[in-house]
């Protein structure tokens, strides 16, 4: 299906793995949740970059902006030393 709509997969694994052979060195909080249909958990969650840390909330993908945890994770995480 992919390659029918013009998608290069041996390219995108290339860059996949290039992108992994680098992790992220800086401090990542990455919000995820089981029930987003837009950005599925095994695509949000980042086992490659060592200092990400991943935080589950339980809403839909466009329930994140409307999430009070959400917004106080963002806040600590911008406010903190």
């Amino acid at each position: 299906l992919l390659r029918a709509r013009g998608l290069d997969l041996d390219w995108i694994e290339v860059h996949v793995a290039r992108r992994e052979a680098r992790p992220i060195t800086q401090p990542i909080t990455a919000i995820v949740s089981r029930r987003d249909a837009i950005v599925p958990q095994s695509i949000a969650v980042d086992s490659v970059s060592p200092r990400v840390s991943h935080v589950e909330v339980d809403v839909p993908h466009l329930g994140l902006v409307f999430e009070p945890r959400v917004w106080r994770l963002t806040y600590d995480v911008l406010t903190a030393p």
